[in-house]
C-alpha cells in the first residue's frame, strides 16, 4: 500500500483501525516521506508504526530529503 505522507499528518492522528491495518501490510510505501512537517500527533503516530514494523514488515520511506536531514524535520520527543 502506499501513502503519502501528506495525507497521514492530514488525518492528525491513525485510529486504531486503520494503525492496525498499516501495521499488518508485508509492505508499505510512504512518499513524500517529511514533505509537510509533522505536528505532535501525527509524529508519535508514525513513529510508534515504524516501531511496531521494524524487523517484521518492510516499509519504503521516499523522500526530498536525505536520512541524514530527517532528524532537522523531526521534533525529537522525550521518552519517561
Amino acid at each position: 500500500i502506499v501513502f503519502d505522507f501528506p495525507y497521514l499528518t492530514v488525518l492528525n492522528c491513525l485510529n486504531a483501525q486503520m494503525h492496525r491495518a498499516l501495521v499488518r501490510y508485508d509492505l508499505l510505501i510512504i512518499d513524500e516521506w517529511l514533505l509537510t512537517p509533522p505536528n505532535d500527533q501525527a509524529q508519535q503516530d508514525i513513529l510508534e508504526l515504524m516501531d511496531r514494523r521494524c524487523g517484521l514488515k518492510s516499509t519504503i520511506l521516499y523522500s526530498q530529503f536525505t536520512p541524514e536531514s530527517w532528524r532537522k524535520r523531526l521534533v525529537i520527543i522525550p521518552t519517561g
